[in-house]
């Protein structure tokens, strides 16, 4: 993990790549927000409009990556690491790399996985651990579409909502699924969220629509 001294090092090689300057032109900014530099006003790399800010976060261990033109794609803050891994040019994320210290195993030691192993002992797979395996699978793929579920409630409801600060992630999340859990009690005609799980399980999770025509 890198400290804030380092991020605003990185954070400040990213904005010069989204065009930094500030009225008069100039490649600097005097600008603070949490403690740490801020760059505004940089060309946003998904629109192009000079919206994007990038600023320490709240919790003040990282920074964030937002443009404030609502229907951007990246109008939801990112971290300053997976920008730089979808936007930035390979001479930052090569610097980003030697100061994390991740390596490619693969171009480093020449790497090569091993071919057609067969298992033997506690490696191979029986039948316990296949249904285990598909279990865990469907798991998976019911927490991805409530996700999924939750952020297309996030979008519409976020569209057009402003306020005097960037919120984090984690605020936002939280609001969309404290949202989120009243339509489900007002759904299913329940006062507490510990009955929810019986209920999805008996009935199936809502879609977006059957909350929205619940509500009307």
């Amino acid at each position: 993990m890198l400290s804030m001294v380092e991020m605003e090092s990185m954070a400040h090689m990213l904005a010069d790549e989204f065009d930094l300057r500030d009225k008069w032109g100039r490649q600097k900014s005097d600008k603070v927000y949490q403690g740490h530099k801020f760059f505004g006003n940089l060309k946003c790399p998904c629109c192009n409009n000079r919206k994007v800010g990038i600023y320490a976060a709240q919790s003040r261990d990282n920074y964030l990556v937002r443009c404030w033109r609502d229907n951007c794609t990246l109008s939801k803050a990112i971290t300053l690491s997976y920008a730089i891994d979808k936007y930035a040019s390979s001479t930052i994320k090569n610097e980003w790399k030697k100061k994390t210290g991740w390596i490619d195993y693969k171009t480093a030691y020449n790497f090569k996985p091993i071919k057609n192993r067969i298992p033997r002992g506690k490696s191979s797979k029986t039948n316990e651990d296949n249904f285990r395996s598909q279990m865990e699978s469907r798991s998976i793929r019911q927490e991805v579409k409530t996700l999924m579920e939750i952020q297309k409630m996030h979008d519409e409801k976020f569209t057009t909502f402003k306020h005097p600060r960037p919120k984090t992630p984690e605020e936002m999340k939280q609001e969309v699924m404290d949202e989120w859990f009243d339509d489900l009690m007002s759904y299913f005609n329940v006062n507490s969220v510990e009955k929810l799980p019986k209920l999805i399980k008996t009935h199936g999770l809502p879609s977006q629509e059957e909350l929205k025509r619940k509500k009307d």
